[in-house]
């Protein structure tokens, strides 16, 4: 018996972190916190914070791309096919309402991945974002 394929596992030998940081975001519109065209890693974290008056976690969303591959993911807890969702209200000093929205994965990627994140409804919010990933 053979093996008709060769897998080559990722094995990483850089961590990275990619930030993202908008104070005056356009509502249903997707921002770019990674983009990776070429090589093969894993992605280990997203993280999303928002502010805004009348802000709900369920508005925030994040598209990850995977060697051509998208998938959207939306704000609440929960378990995904890849990963684990956690959020969690509160409100800052001034009193401004604030969610953030953490989705922690394993997943390899072979040639691309992309990251995008977006408040998909009005009032305007401020979003951050963080990428963890390791590259080959």
């Amino acid at each position: 018996m053979g093996i008709s394929s060769y897998y080559r596992p990722v094995v990483p030998k850089q961590s990275k972190t990619a930030n993202y940081s908008n104070a005056a975001i356009s509502a249903s519109t997707f921002y770019t916190v990674l983009s990776a065209t070429s090589g093969r890693g894993i992605l280990s974290r997203v993280a999303l914070v928002g502010y805004g008056t009348a802000f709900t976690n369920s508005n925030l969303q994040i598209r990850i791309t995977i060697d051509g591959v998208a998938n959207t993911i939306t704000g609440g807890s929960g378990l995904y096919a890849r990963g684990l969702v956690h959020n969690a209200a509160y409100t800052d000093n001034s009193g401004i309402a604030g969610n953030c929205f953490d989705y922690f994965c394993n997943t390899t990627f072979t040639t691309s991945l992309q990251v995008e994140v977006m408040y998909n409804t009005t009032p305007v919010v401020a979003l951050y974002a963080v990428v963890d990933y390791q590259i080959e």
